[in-house]
């Protein structure tokens, strides 16, 4: 699996600090691809990195939530929705730390930060532009 990569004319929402956020997931996602392609990943660095993601998805999506609270984003309750399921799943494989889970997790992990930004995400970057003017 190739690493995946921020493109700014691609997945910008038009928010400084969530562009940000989101290149860090970026970041995140793709130690998950590193440990993915390793002949031996260790169980420790699985952990390490599920870890890392649940903390700074947390922290992330309160942030998000935050912003789009405050420009009155009127599917927030959606967002909210998003955010909920995606901590659940990441919730169970750090419950389940099985190594076994990793092709998945990875797959499942790239494939939902791209949709989520490009189809979730982008639907509130025209209310983030006008709540900059």
């Amino acid at each position: 699996m190739d690493a995946i990569v921020w493109n700014e004319a691609v997945h910008s929402v038009g928010h400084p600090l969530m562009d940000e956020h989101h290149q860090v997931l970026f970041d995140q996602v793709n130690r998950f691809v590193e440990l993915y392609c390793q002949p031996d990943p260790s169980k420790i660095d699985y952990f390490n990195a599920l870890v890392a993601l649940s903390d700074f998805v947390n922290f992330h999506f309160s942030q998000e939530e935050r912003m789009l609270a405050q420009i009155e984003y009127p599917n927030l309750d959606g967002q909210e929705a998003e955010h909920t399921k995606f901590v659940d799943k990441i919730v169970g494989y750090t419950t389940r730390l099985n190594l076994q889970d990793l092709p998945q997790l990875t797959e499942f992990l790239a494939h939902w930060l791209i949709q989520h930004i490009l189809v979730e995400d982008m639907q509130y970057k025209a209310h983030v532009q006008r709540a900059a003017e």
